[in-house]
């Protein structure tokens, strides 16, 4: 089929005498000037378009056999491009539920198998049609489709991407056909359990035999009707109260906790006890129960903070009255041990980034920075008189250390600042209250030494600096008018963020005043109002890093401000970060304007980001040329339409290894390039390099053309 010419080529040649008998040269020349053609497939399926796909494909009869390299052309040329082109397309049909697509595909790419992750794909968007073509057209199959039949790989998380998604009918009928790849059926079994999916539960474990998992996340949902269905088959695993309490599901938190009590089965709780197995169908017999989940450093202990984190103050209300809290040196060292092995427990069942955690100073961090007030006044108040709690004790986050009421100030809470403000003398007094120590107390100083001092409330500089960063102009204002810490960065930090308002209020009412940084960032950030009041107002004034950082970051209209309002310049950095980012439009300016010029980085920085005209303007224009780095670079990020050019106009730089980059980062088109055209191979720690050969198509091209 010819491909119809663009609609700008055929009014040109329209007008044309003499042109109208030659259609050949009106389709070579819409051939050549539409880039729509050299898409792969598997980008232009992502657009949905069957007209831009019968495009693509037609356009392939008219590439003459002397054409120079292109992107179509290893459609011809090369078998594992193609199975590349095959699967990835195929996997964007299903990803839209396309089935006309999908059907498109089958006939240009006759007897392809399809493998196990586009079934899965299918199985994830609900795509029953898909899946039922796809079934049709298996080898075993005896349905007449018209097509040559393929092998389909059914298995690895075709069920499982289907049970999350709710298509509990895809999930029956995907377990009809045998696959010899291992079926995650454990997977299944959790989506379907973390939907609430009674029925298909049921179905999976009595007919497929597969064994319940996944509880905690019908508890994150609150599935309480499928946790009470569950329950009958044994206890409850680690993590259920956790992700309740996580998600607000007061009423799973207040089942859980009281099936835990009235579970008359289990013997009654033993101190000794503190390591035990969890979860369903556990086969080790258990001499004693574990610790309730209520009982001194039990799930519902971790379970508070988890709660309060998240703004649910009635959970988290309801899991402290109901915690067994230690009350003497004892208790609190038998706390500490079973916290140790709860928090194992609930690590195997939800893993590492689960939110259980005693309450502490972190608690109190991030109801603050989530702007809780309810949650920061519950703390203060149910906490401040435990002496094992020390809630306002500054933490070391990247060398740094964080306060509560300056992380309050920061998000613009406000509220939180004058509660905290209100409250500190009264926590003090009663921090010194408590001191005074009873005969226990002694006594367990003298064996265990003297406990550390508790910290108040404490506001630093940071408080005024960060409100003023992020433009909270209340916070700051009540901050000067109620508070004596002042600031230290607030106008250049305001000023980098372009927050004019701020700025004009700070250098009125503060003295604290700005530096170089003040004008050099708001250049970077393109705040060319900020910088002309900076200009007016202030002495500090800029470094070249102003200009450097306008220029990279392609703002024009502050470039050229500060060349005429400014003297101070700038240096190769900036046409360098203009090229790097491809503001073609800044790179001409400074060529024309500056004299400082680039480097070769500059066309090494424009070529891995695929910049290609501003590659084309620095080879004719500027006389730095490239490095190796050109061509490792834009081949590492695929720009495939850099690299021909590099290799024809720029040979010399171009270097032998670009291929493992192009691997590492798993850009194919790329890779064969180099290949056919450069004849480069990869090295042998590349080959073997799995993450490479797990990339659509390497596995295939690195055993067909490598070894």
């Amino acid at each position: 089929m010819t491909v119809v010419p663009l609609l700008v080529v055929r009014l040109l040649f329209r007008s044309k005498a003499g042109f109208g008998s030659l259609p050949h040269v009106v389709n070579a020349v819409s051939v050549f000037l539409d880039t729509s053609v050299e898409l792969p497939l598997e980008r232009a399926s992502k657009l949905g378009s069957l007209p831009l796909l019968n495009r693509i494909w037609d356009s392939l009869e008219m590439l003459p056999d002397h054409s120079s390299w292109s992107v179509r052309r290893l459609l011809l040329q090369e078998d594992s491009y193609t199975e590349r082109q095959f699967r990835l397309s195929l996997t964007e049909a299903c990803k839209k539920n396309d089935r006309s697509m999908v059907q498109w595909i089958f006939e240009h790419f006759p007897g392809r198998g399809v493998r196990m992750q586009v079934v899965e794909e299918a199985a994830a968007a609900g795509a029953m049609d898909i899946l039922q073509y796809f079934a049709d057209n298996e080898r075993d199959s005896e349905v007449d489709t018209r097509l040559a039949k393929r092998d389909i790989f059914f298995g690895g998380k075709d069920t499982a991407n289907a049970a999350a998604g709710g298509h509990s009918d895809i999930v029956r009928w995907l377990y009809q056909f045998e696959t010899d790849y291992e079926r995650d059926d454990a997977a299944t079994m959790e989506a379907a359990v973390a939907n609430g999916d009674e029925e298909l539960v049921r179905w999976l474990h009595q007919v497929m035999e597969i064994q319940v998992c996944g509880v905690p996340r019908a508890a994150a949902n609150g599935h309480l009707s499928m946790l009470q269905f569950l329950s009958a088959f044994d206890r409850i695993p680690a993590g259920v109260v956790v992700q309740a309490a996580k998600n607000g599901h007061l009423d799973v938190v207040r089942w859980a906790i009281d099936r835990d009590w009235d579970n008359e089965k289990d013997e009654e709780d033993s101190d000794e006890e503190d390591f035990y197995t969890s979860g369903f169908y556990s086969r080790q017999r258990k001499i004693s129960r574990p610790p309730y989940l209520t009982s001194i450093g039990g799930e519902a202990s971790l379970a508070v903070h988890t709660a309060a984190i998240n703004g649910h103050l009635k959970v988290a209300k309801y899991l402290h009255a109901r915690v067994d809290w230690p009350m003497d040196y004892e208790e609190q060292k038998v706390n500490s041990k079973r916290l140790r092995s709860t928090l194992a427990e609930i690590e195997k069942e939800l893993g590492k980034d689960h939110q259980a955690a005693p309450i502490s100073r972190k608690t109190m961090l991030e109801v603050v920075r989530k702007g809780l007030l309810e949650v920061v006044e519950w703390l203060c108040f149910e906490f401040s008189g435990n002496h094992t709690i020390d809630l306002f004790r500054p933490l070391n986050e990247e060398d740094t250390l964080v306060y509560a009421m300056d992380e309050a100030a920061a998000y613009g809470h406000l509220d939180i600042v004058k509660f905290l403000h209100e409250v500190a003398p009264s926590l003090e007094e009663e921090f010194s209250r408590k001191r005074k120590k009873n005969i226990a107390e002694k006594m367990n100083e003298a064996m265990f030494g003297k406990r550390s001092k508790r910290h108040g409330i404490q506001c630093t500089t940071e408080a005024m600096d960060g409100a003023a960063a992020n433009n909270h102009l209340e916070v700051v204002m009540w901050l000067h008018d109620n508070r004596s810490e002042g600031c230290t960065n607030a106008l250049d930090r305001a000023a980098g963020n372009g927050h004019i308002e701020m700025v004009q209020w700070l250098h009125a009412h503060r003295s604290e005043g700005c530096t170089t940084i003040a004008m050099n960032v708001a250049a970077g950030f393109g705040h060319l109002d900020v910088l002309k009041w900076l200009h007016e107002h202030t002495s500090a004034g800029c470094t070249t890093h102003a200009m450097d950082r306008a220029a990279a970051s392609g703002h024009l209209n502050v470039v050229k401000w500060l060349q005429d309002n400014r003297h101070e310049g700038c240096t190769k950095g900036a046409m360098d970060g203009a090229a790097e980012n491809g503001h073609l439009g800044v790179v001409k300016w400074l060529h024309e304007n500056r004299s400082e010029g680039c480097t070769n980085a500059a066309m090494d920085f424009a070529a891995q980001s695929g910049k290609l005209d501003v590659v084309k303007f620095l080879h004719r224009y500027r006389t730095e040329g490239c490095t190796a780095k050109a061509m490792s670079g834009a081949a590492a990020g695929g720009h495939v339409r850099v690299m021909q050019w590099l290799h024809a106009n720029r040979p010399e730089d171009c270097s032998g290894a670009a291929i493992d980059d192009a691997a590492l980062h798993g850009a194919f088109e790329a890779a064969l390039f180099l290949f056919l055209v450069r004849g480069e191979k990869m090295s042998q720690e590349v080959i073997r390099n799995d993450n490479v050969r797990g990339y659509p198509g390497f596995y295939d091209f690195i055993f067909e053309k490598m070894w």
